[in-house]
This record gives C-alpha cells, structure tokens and sequence, in this order.
C-alpha cells in the first residue's frame, strides 16, 4: 500500500484492456487465445459500450461467408474503396492491415466464440458505384444469441435503448422487416406474436428477456468466452491513469471496489473507450463552427453511452499520444428524433432506415430537400449539417401523408394497425389537413414546402427524381420499400391528411480519435509508437478518414484492430 498516494499493489496481468466494446473484447478474446492473462477495466456498472447498442454489424471484405454465398470479391476492391472514401486522409498501412487481417479475425471469432454471424446479402456498400464498391458482399451480422448462457453475467449487460424495442422485445436484424410488415402481411403478424409470447415466457422465467440480438448478441458471445477463458471482467472500474516506466505504458490506476488499484500489465495497456461523445469540451471544439446547437444538445448525442467521456483519448495526450482530428468529418452522423413515452420519460429514436419509402421526404426549414432520403444515415446528417451552415438550429422534418402514414409510419411512429394518436397528443407528431397548414404549424416556409411537395409528386409521375436521383442506387432501395412498383423509393405525398416529425444530426460514433498504425499502437505527433500502449475502436481515429462507407465500418475495424493488437502485445517482452 502506497500511503501518500493511497494506491494498492496488488494486481498485475499480461495485458489490461479499458472498456468493453467489440474492439477490446476481441483485444481480451485474442489475448487469452495466445495464453496471456487479461483484465478488462470497464468504467460503467454495465459492460459492452456503444457496440451493445449496435446492430452488430461488420463490415468484412473477403470474408469466408461472402465466398461460401459465391461472392466474387478481392482485397484490391476493397482498398480501392477504401481509398476513394477516405481521399487524402487514406492511410495505405491500416487500411491493408484491415482489408487483409479482418476476414481472419471473423473466422478467429467464429471458432473461438459461441458468436455467429449472417452475411448480408442484400446490403450493399453506402456508395456501390464508386471505384471498388460493390452491391453486395461484405456485410455481416450478428445472429441471435441464448443469454442464459451468460448466467448472472446477463445483469451485467448493457440493455437496448428503449426505442430499439417493440412490446418489449429487442427488435433485431432477422426480425427488423417482419415488425415493420406486420401491419399488412398475415405471416409477419404471426411472427411478432411468436416472439411477443416468447419474450414473456423469458420474463417469467429468467426476470428479463434472454433472446440477445444485434449488438448485445455480439457483446454477449464475445464476454462469455472471455470470462471462459478465464478473463476478468472488471465493471464499476475506471482507470484513472497510466503507468509509463522507462517510456513504456506498464499498466494503470483502476478505481475499483472502492480503492485505487494498481494493476500492472506486463504486455502492455489497450485503449477502447468509445471515443469522445459526452466529452463536451471535445466536442464544442470540434463542431461548434459548423453545428454549435448541435454540439451542446443532448439530443444529438443520446444513442452513445453516457459513459464515453472521452477518458483514453485523455489518458493518451497526457503521455504524449496525438489526437487526430484531421477527418473529413470529426463524427459519424445519423438522423434523431426525441420522443415521450407513454410513462413521460424522454427517448431517443435514431432513422436509420426506411428514410425512402414511397409518400415521404425530409426538408429544412426553407421547405427544400437535401439530399436523397435513401442515402446513408451519415450522409444525411453531413448534408444537413451542410444546408442548415447559416441557421440557428439543424433541424430538418419528416414529411408524409396518410397513406404513407398508414403502411409503413414515421419515424417512431409505427404503421397500421397501431394507433398514432398518442404522438399526435405528445407533439412528436404533427397533423395537418394541408401541406401549406402543417408547414405553418411546423415553423417551415410554406411557400417553399408547397413548392417542393408538387416538384416532387410531378417527378414521381414521371418515376424518377432528378433533383436527387432518389431510388437510383442500391443502397437507396434498401431504403426503400421492396413491394411497391416500379420504384420502391418513389410515390407521391397526396392523400390528406399530412404529417411530420421534428429531427436533427445526431452522433452515431467519432472519427477523431488518437493516431495509430496498422498495429494499434499508439502514436505521438512525430510518428513514433508509445511502447505498450494500444487504442482501438472510437478511441482510434477512423481508418476510413472520417467518413462512414457501409454498414459495419465502425464495429469491424474495432474488432480487427483488437485482434491485431493482441498479437502484437503478445510478441512483445
């Protein structure tokens, strides 16, 4: 016991990892795999970061599932795409590193995990016709999971977010279409029922529903073989500083169970702690010139833990790491709402699909649209950001009519047969006979709005919108809606009466993050590595430059890198 610091000497393993996200999970995993002795420090009560509340998607070239489904696909591409995205922020090391090593990590897991995986078909890459991107292929996903297996360790796992549920059940990739259906086709009906029923059967028998999807499914598997192995999974733990030894990270500080312990890792100390969403200061600095309400809105930034504070990125400056923010944007976006549930508590609702259904837009407060309503979730909200540079608020609205209402709703408001009164009384949803008189209502030009909502309904008679070439690409009809002919992207806002809902730029992620290499080590501003000391996830500056290419390019790299990470702690004496 060090008395003047109040410090006790009494932990020590191979390697320490910090959070708890799929990127440290997998550093923990690959760890105990080459025979290290691991502890993962976990600042919350709850354990699985911002990846537990993901879809638990990656996003993995070349994968051994793509090649079984037949997929002709090859490194080249991929870095090719890679490359384009991220322009001149393209670093050549990593993005090798990641195209290479990430279908090894995936099989890595599959064979050392109770995690499964689904390739996803019919997900293309967010930009499929630029140079390397592709219509499908690389997409994967998390399969369902059986918590129990997890034991007492469950209560551990961070929960879904509340809007991510529908009668209490986690609504997860397999099911994402059926609850969205539901209304209109007898099967899917009987689906939701099925699982309803079962998720009560769950509560009843375990006190919590026990079916893991997405990303909790992923975190889930991932802990369960750690604590397998023999890992320890420290939550309620967070580190307060590193340890540097002779210009070596040999360790850290960890507040936990009420004293400060110093836990020394011979091999060295991995950074996951979900980058920097609640770290205002961070943040201000970062947006305020180009979206100031934004940056101080809580709203924006709900659908991240409140826990990611920015603590490694911290931990790393105060030995010298660099802090990259040289990104084509410092945050990954995606469109929120805020709702009141029926108890009154707030919650967030993030639009990342379903954006381009036929009888639905999304305006500024000049009336005008933006962007394609089917492009990504991060393009929109880059868009948006863009349009809404010289006004006070970055705000846009969700518009529809009735019969769009009706068969697939808007935005947390569900289709028929559920009933919108309720958010039609909370305020979340606004209603108007007239498009001019919701635009009253709703504080948009009606000129403008009036304008636009008869540009487009001539152009959907025509079936196209060349203002926006809204269902041309093949990401915009994943957006859209399979059944309706010929354009699932495009039908005409006519039937009274008219609806909309308030949203703005949220945060789906950082980019900015500490400089690394293709080894996840971390760098100082001249380039050198900080001996033993590794940063992977958010709290690493994205390998794409700052931009969100497809479905998973957050959760994949984490993992790769984790994995990579591992295997060079373990090398090192």
């Amino acid at each position: 016991m060090d008395s003047q610091q109040g410090i006790e000497n009494e932990y020590s393993c191979d390697l320490l990892v910090v959070g708890s996200g799929g990127g440290a999970m997998t550093a923990a995993l690959t760890a105990l795999h080459l025979g290290l002795d691991v502890i993962v420090a976990e600042k919350e009560a709850v354990f699985g970061g911002a990846t537990a509340r993901s879809g638990g998607w990656l996003w993995v070239p070349c994968s051994s599932l793509a090649q079984a489904a037949g997929i002709q696909d090859s490194p080249e591409a991929a870095l090719a795409y890679l490359r384009h995205e991220a322009g001149p922020h393209f670093d050549k090391a990593r993005a090798e590193a990641y195209v290479a090593k990430a279908p090894e990590m995936m099989d890595f897991v599959l064979a050392n995990s109770p995690v499964r995986f689904t390739f996803f078909k019919a997900m293309p890459d967010y930009h499929p016709t630029a140079p390397g991107g592709v219509e499908s292929g690389r997409v994967i996903y998390t399969s369902v999971w059986d918590g129990r297996c997890l034991g007492k360790d469950l209560d551990r796992l961070r929960k879904p977010l509340k809007s991510m549920t529908a009668f209490g059940v986690q609504i997860g990739n397999e099911d994402l279409s059926t609850f969205i259906s539901a209304g209109r086709k007898p099967s899917s009906a009987l689906r939701v029922l099925r699982l309803v029923a079962g998720n009560i059967v769950d509560r009843l028998r375990s006190g919590q529903p026990t079916r893991l999807t997405s990303g909790r499914a992923l975190i889930g598997g991932l802990a369960k073989a750690v604590l397998d192995r023999g890992g320890r999974l420290w939550t309620d733990a967070p580190v307060r500083r590193l340890l540097i030894e002779q210009g070596r990270v040999v360790g850290a500080i960890v507040q936990h169970g009420g004293r400060n312990i110093e836990v020394r890792a011979c091999k060295g100390v991995v950074l996951g702690t979900g980058g920097f969403p609640h770290d205002t200061r961070r943040r201000n600095e970062l947006l305020g010139d180009a979206m100031g309400d934004v940056a101080t809105n809580s709203l924006a930034w709900g659908l991240m833990p409140y826990g990611n504070t920015g603590d490694g990125l911290r931990m790393a400056e105060q030995i010298s790491g660099h802090f990259d923010d040289k990104m084509i944007e410092p945050i990954a976006y995606s469109p929120v709402t805020q709702s009141a549930h029926d108890e009154g508590d707030l919650s967030i609702f993030p639009i990342f699909i379903q954006r381009a259904v036929p009888g639905q837009i999304c305006v500024t407060r000049s009336g005008r649209r933006f962007i394609s309503e089917g492009a990504s979730y991060h393009d929109w909200g880059a868009a948006l950001v863009r349009a809404t540079y010289d006004e006070a608020e970055t705000a846009a609205w969700f518009i529809c009519d009735k019969r769009s209402l009706d068969r697939y709703g808007l935005c947390a408001v569900p289709p028929q047969p559920l009933p919108h009164r309720k958010f039609v009384r909370s305020g979340y949803l606004k209603k108007a006979d007239t498009i001019r008189e919701l635009a009253e209502i709703v504080g948009i030009d009606p000129d403008g709005l009036e304008s636009t909502v008869k540009r487009f309904n001539a152009n959907v008679l025509q079936g196209s919108d060349p203002e926006f070439g809204r269902g041309e690409s093949a990401y915009d009809i994943v957006n859209g809606d399979p059944d309706h002919k010929p354009n699932p992207c495009l039908g005409p806002l006519d039937q009274s009466p008219y609806f909309a809902v308030k949203g703005t730029a949220g945060c789906g992620g950082t980019h900015a993050g500490l400089a690394t290499d293709a080894d996840a080590r971390v760098l100082r501003s001249d380039g050198g590595a900080i001996p033993g000391l590794y940063a992977v996830g958010n709290d690493a500056a994205a390998v794409t430059g700052g931009n969100i290419i497809a479905g998973g390019i957050t959760i994949g790299p984490a993992m790769t890198f984790g994995y990579l990470a591992a295997h060079h702690a373990s090398r090192k004496t």
